[in-house]
């Protein structure tokens, strides 16, 4: 059964179904997104998606950013609704090395 919860997961979906994009089309645009970064953890899968979308799969920080890529979305935006889901309490958020990700949150 598909979750109907209104998380982030779903919310992602929601977006993308507003774009007219299915899940190929994100799963091909974070291909692309790997190769701009030379980094393969940038791709998702459609299947992935899916999961991340329906089974409240968590996606890595790498492709939370293809997803935002994608979607025109800005990634501190995403990152608050999974901050803002009650209805998960078993994230794994211990702090990162900022120096180490290559992702910048500020987008100027």
């Amino acid at each position: 059964m598909w979750n109907t919860s209104p998380g982030p997961g779903r919310r992602l979906r929601e977006v993308r179904e507003s774009l007219g994009l299915t899940l190929r089309d994100v799963a091909r645009q974070s291909a692309r997104t790997a190769v701009e970064h030379g980094d393969s953890r940038f791709k998702l899968s459609a299947t992935t998606l899916f999961c991340i979308e329906t089974k409240g799969q968590v996606p890595t920080l790498h492709r939370l950013h293809s997803l935002t890529c994608a979607y025109g979305l800005e990634l501190p935006q995403v990152l608050a609704w999974y901050l803002e889901d009650e209805t998960r309490t078993d994230y794994n958020l211990d702090p990162c090395r900022v120096s180490s990700c290559p992702i910048s949150l500020n987008r100027n």
